[in-house]
């Protein structure tokens, strides 16, 4: 995607706040289930060593590689079948079966080496996620720093029990960069693959393997390979040299022990045959993905950007052709590199297609390293499901993401990613479900493992495979741990090819485990269930609930959805919420004349999300630290350098917004819920937490200053158990009655509030409009409920997991996230209750939407602004998302406005609205900003690392200045001493001048403010 015009600055404000660093930058990224397509050239192959002399247009990396034109409708299942898939099953029981032979499966395996036992030198890819060096107060770095080791150890271990004949490898064999010359090959072969995998069970066991990004270079330098010193490339040619030459490296080698190692090309086939049943193993080169994938490695940032003076690598992410930091900006080289690999892709899937029809084998097995629909565009991913369901496809395995799920589809192909064998730290796996797949099983926590694949005539039993409890991990130490036996997790049996071609789906095994908990560094995985994806996500069937006691019958979980009544979100793209094809007038012509820059601003509001932090800290002492530190887990952690300003976050950021009141003299306060952390008021500590938490906490300038409010998700229990909150004393409650009168009794308590000091507290409702008009300028500020959203919404408030999953033995909080209606740990599994309670938070939501689309719609005023808890795009279905959308364009709304994500972003739109989101109040810990660009909107500026700070909004008759304000060099943070601490000014950073409707309502985009910061302030963080 190039870069377009008035985006090209770059934003840093580097603070000297405890080694709590913001990066605010210009972001795009690839949205993988929605993306933008950029345009399509052909790419030049000059050799010369100097830059194209003509500009060139960056090959589309975004479309599908065969050009082959897929529909919805070709992947989903017929409507209103009456038929249960299941009983396309065969009839013989897969729980008796004996398997015919049994293959091993893993992915991203292959670590760096030098690392030394008992030395935390050179620990490589184990432990980036610790940045330069190791951090052994992180529980899992006892885990990570010689995972590889481990997990070759249960291999061995499941080798020795099955004598599996086959090992699939999924990629990514060689961290971080690939093979180079100079007997670099030959000592990480022997190194990391021969000598790791030695034990007699292993020997002599043909490894099957594809490469992955990492093997091809990753995102550093492509040239040098030869010497294993890497480089800039000096032409087009040099450059594709070297990347064939990375693979090559693979592909050539000979393994002394029975020729084990096979990687014969980007495309093969592997057919194995023992007694009846046949296996056919199509391995495919992936690497044109959209995910990490040919972009990073032609874009070579992490070369590049390092000779860029104050480059971050963390910006990486956004490298785009054209760009010093991707090919030293050389599209033309860019573009010679994404040709080589979109190469290998089309002449894969092109063997592929030919070779799965053609195939008679029992059972029909893809492995690469990338997933449809985790790391692929919206048509690669249709291209590839088109292959697995024309093919009759049973199992698509691949890695790249470092953890472990599963999904299905009603064409009866199993999707399994499984990247976490040990080559580089584990992640959290992603539970997607969208109309096309079915997520079944995700690995929680952050564990290692790999996959079992046994075959009989009829059934492919794949089981996944990790740590038991008796493994006692000592970090560096690789002989000091206690090395412990292996414990199978999620199993399900899949169906051969003549099942499948009909969609039967198979079945769980019934040892599959749902919970298996490790003692790996307090590290837990939990076998996950369906969860909702904000992307695109999977639907629940709609019903009324029982209004009063348990259900009596099983009661199914009511859409999440308003308006269109489907929270499952249809991917498909509103063509009508996008700007005009063939548009040739710039936005930009459409902005205001005047000069914003010399606007008087004829009134000021401040805006905050997020900011109520929980009571019962003490200064001096680290007890009861609270919703300000629960990122250090049930205590805090004074070695991490954020605990410094972590502890009294939201008195700081107090203190800002009375500078700010003292200069500016806002007529308003914009507050975007999360008012009361962890779980809202309670009737007895009600007064107490408005007298300490908000009174006393903004005085000075912003006395008498009126605050606008909405509720968010921990104002209305957040995930705790909902009744008693008359005593706040939170229990079960006893019925569906119960449940809503307390919910709504939440709500209350903050409504009824008369604040002492000119009644400045307002939440009039659950939908309300506040106007204010001064000097000929009049701003319209829409109140609206959206706690029906999908990221830590209705369903996580309506489960009450943190309630209900802490009366189960064992139960880990930490998988509430997982928590969905008929489970025990959502609502003790009552649906009917469950129903009741989301039945109410989506009609607040629905009411909302339907009073504001009729104010919004007859409102005159300069400026409209939309306040609420959630994002669309952040934290809803696309349903939702497209519904709230069409809301701010078809009523002219110039600003939205949220909360929820502790963080920082500003993104645009074709038709004027602005969204910012401006989490980072001091409720609560901060995070990092998601720098999320898709079709409808795209990513301005996004504040990097875990900031905190607000908004200053400043209205003229033409313009509507939106600045952000942190803390400046002058802070010196002192922990858990409120004392201690010296205070010092604000610092402004990220700016915006928003047109008037008049000029929104033809598309006006703004323009950056000239005080946007450009260059880095306060000290060096190192």
């Amino acid at each position: 995607m190039a870069e377009t015009g008035g985006m090209s600055k770059k934003k840093k404000i580097m603070l000297a706040a405890g080694g709590v660093v913001v990066v605010a930058a210009i972001a795009t990224v690839v949205a993988v289930v929605v993306t933008k397509n950029s345009t399509s050239s052909s790419s030049s192959e000059s050799a010369s060593k100097d830059k194209s002399t003509t500009p060139s247009t960056p090959s589309n990396d975004s479309a599908s590689l065969t050009n082959s034109t897929i529909s919805d409708a070709d992947l989903l299942p017929v409507k209103n079948t009456t038929v249960d898939p299941a009983s396309f099953n065969p009839t013989s029981d897969p729980e008796s079966m004996k398997p015919t032979f049994t293959f091993l499966a893993i992915g991203d395996w292959g670590s760096t080496p030098y690392k030394k036992s008992g030395s935390d030198l050179n620990p490589g890819s184990c432990c980036k996620m610790y940045n330069s060096k190791t951090n052994p107060n992180e529980a899992r770095y006892k885990v990570d720093f010689w995972s590889q080791s481990y997990v070759a150890t249960i291999m061995a271990q499941s080798a020795k029990e099955l004598k599996p004949v086959r090992i699939l490898g999924h990629g990514d064999n060689f961290y971080w960069d690939g093979l180079g010359g100079n007997n670099d090959d030959k000592f990480r072969f022997a190194t990391t693959f021969e000598d790791m995998y030695s034990d007699p069970a292993l020997k002599g066991i043909k490894w099957l393997n594809v490469v992955g990004n990492h093997d091809i270079g990753g995102a550093a330098y492509l040239c040098g390979a030869e010497k294993n010193e890497y480089t800039k490339c000096g032409s087009s040619a040099e450059l594709v040299e070297n990347l064939n030459q990375r693979f090559k490296y693979q592909q050539r080698y000979k393994s002394p022990d029975n020729d084990r190692w096979q990687l014969k090309d980007h495309y093969y086939v592997d057919s194995y045959t023992a007694g009846d049943v046949t296996v056919d193993v199509f391995n495919i080169d992936t690497n044109y993905a959209d995910n990490h994938g040919g972009m990073q490695i032609c874009c070579q940032c992490f070369g590049y950007g390092n000779d860029i003076p104050g480059f971050a690598q963390s910006k990486c992410e956004d490298a785009q052709p054209g760009r010093p930091e991707c090919a030293g900006g050389d599209v033309g080289m860019y573009n010679a590199c994404i040709d080589v690999i979109n190469g290998w892709g089309k002449d894969s899937l092109k063997q592929a297609k030919r070779d799965i029809a053609a195939s008679k084998a029992d059972f029909k097995i893809i492995n690469t390293h990338y997933s449809p629909h985790h790391h692929m565009s919206p048509d690669k991913q249709k291209e590839l499901f088109g292959l697995t369901k024309d093919g009759n496809v049973q199992l698509f395995m691949n890695g790249h993401t470092h953890a472990f799920s599963h999904d299905t589809s009603a064409w009866g192909t199993h999707f399994i990613e499984n990247g976490g064998g040990g080559g580089i730290y584990t992640s959290s796996a992603n539970a997607l479900s969208n109309k096309f797949v079915t997520n079944v099983w995700a690995g929680a926590g952050y564990p290692y493992g790999f996959f079992e694949l046994s075959f009989s005539k009829d059934w492919l039993k794949a089981q996944w495979v990790t740590f038991d409890k008796s493994w006692d991990f000592k970090g560096n130490d690789l002989e000091g741990t206690k090395r412990g036996g292996l414990q199978r997790g999620h199993c399900w049996f899949i169906p051969s090819q003549s099942y499948t071609a009909k969609g039967a789906p198979g079945i769980e095994c019934k040892s599959s485990k749902k919970k298996i908990i490790i003692a790996a560094g307090g590290l837990g995985v939990v076998a996950v269930a369906i969860i909702v994806a904000v992307v695109c996500t999977r639907g629940s069937s709609k019903s009324s609930s029982n209004s009063s006691g348990k259900s009596n019958s099983p009661t199914t979980a009511p859409s999440d959805g308003t308006g269109s009544g489907n929270s499952s979100g249809n991917a498909t793209i509103d063509e009508a919420l996008l700007p005009p094809k063939n548009l040739t007038v710039d936005p930009k012509t459409f902005n205001p004349s005047s000069d914003p820059e010399s606007m008087t601003p004829a009134l000021t509001m401040l805006a905050v999300g997020d900011w109520g932090s929980s009571p019962g800290k003490v200064s001096g002492s680290d007890s009861n630290p609270g919703s300000c530190c629960i990122v250090y887990g049930s205590k805090t952690n004074p070695s991490e350098a954020r605990y410094k300003v972590d502890f009294w976050a939201q008195s700081y950021v107090a203190t800002m917004m009375m500078n700010s009141a003292k200069e500016l003299s806002p007529v308003r306060v914009i507050g975007h819920g999360d008012n009361f952390y962890w779980d809202g008021l309670g009737g007895t500590d009600k007064a107490s937490r408005f007298a300490n938490t908000f009174e006393a906490m903004y005085t000075g300038a912003l006395k008498g200053v009126k605050w606008v409010n909405v509720l968010g998700n921990h104002d209305i229990g957040g995930a705790n158990y909902l009744c008693g909150a008359a005593t706040a004393q939170y229990t079960k409650c006893a019925s569906s009655d119960d449940l809503v009168s307390n919910l709504r009794l939440r709500a209350k308590y903050q409504m009824e509030y008369i604040s002492p000091d000119n009644n400045r507290w307002l939440l009039k409702d659950h939908y309300y409009v506040e106007s204010v008009t001064a000097g000929g300028i009049t701003v319209d500020i829409f109140n609206i409920d959206t706690n029906y959203a999908d990221n830590h919404g209705g369903m996580q408030i309506c489960c009450q997991c943190f309630g209900y999953g802490g009366d189960i033995p064992g139960f880990s909080t930490g998988t509430c996230d997982n928590a969905k209606p008929g489970l025990p740990q959502c609502a003790g599994g009552d649906q009917g209750m469950y129903n009741a309670c989301i039945n109410e938070i989506n009609s607040w939501a629905k009411d909302s939407i339907a009073q504001a689309t009729k104010d919004i719609a007859a409102s005159k005023a300069d400026f409209k602004i939309i306040n609420t808890h959630y994002s669309p795009q952040h934290h809803m279905s696309p349903d939702k998302q497209k519904e709230l959308f069409t809301l701010t364009k078809n009523g002219n709304v110039q600003l939205w406005m949220n909360g929820h994500t502790h963080a920082f972003s500003h993104d645009t739109s074709s038709w004027g609205t602005h969204f910012i989101e401006n989490g980072g109040g001091g409720g609560i810990y901060t995070q990092s900003g998601n720098a999320l660009t898709n079709d409808y909107v795209k990513n301005a500026w996004v504040a990097g690392g875990n900031p905190y700070g607000f908004f200053e909004l400043s209205f003229s008759k033409d313009w509507l200045k939106a600045q952000w304000v942190t803390f400046d060099k002058d802070w010196v943070f002192a922990g858990n001493d409120l004392e201690g601490t010296k205070r010092g000014s604000n610092k402004r950073g990220h700016c915006w001048f928003i047109p008037s409707q008049s000029y929104t309502a033809k598309g006006a985009p703004g323009i950056e403010c000239k005080s946007s910061i450009d260059t880095p302030l306060g000290a060096p963080i190192s």
